[in-house]
């Protein structure tokens, strides 16, 4: 991902959408703050990194939610997500069926605010795909 942000990718492709998977989550705040800290360094040398890094990212990369990290205390992962902002936009419910250790979407629910549960099961996955909502229909241009 942050070759895509360094080389220009989401520069020469301003429509390309990426879903990151079975990644696990905690480590995402600190990889953004971390790539936009060393912004003017990347700039110094690659050109075409003409906004923040992790706008890029914001824009373009979707994480599913499989493995979710297990926390000594429940409150710590969004105690995390909460402090780096905007993580409810970022993630996309993934389950990891058939797999022994599939996550069971209660149990991902119950892991997270309530207000986050239609963007990471459903309005997420949806904007990324370019799928309208049920029921509205395209209008030719």
């Amino acid at each position: 991902m942050a070759s895509f942000v360094t080389q220009g990718t989401f520069e020469k492709f301003p429509s390309l959408k990426v879903m990151v998977l079975e990644t696990g989550l905690a480590w995402i705040p600190n990889f953004f703050w971390r790539l936009d800290r060393f912004w003017p360094e990347m700039r110094a040398e690659s050109d075409w990194v003409k906004r923040l890094p992790s706008e890029y990212l914001r824009e373009h990369v979707k994480f599913s939610t499989q493995p979710m990290e297990l926390t000594p205390r429940k409150e710590q992962l969004v105690e995390l997500f909460e402090s780096f902002g905007g993580m409810e936009d970022l993630l996309c419910f993934s389950s990891d069926y058939p797999h022994w250790d599939a996550d069971d979407p209660f149990y991902v629910a119950s892991r997270l605010p309530s207000e986050w549960l239609p963007k990471l099961f459903y309005e997420n996955a949806r904007s990324m795909l370019r799928m309208l909502p049920v029921g509205q229909a395209e209008v030719p241009a």
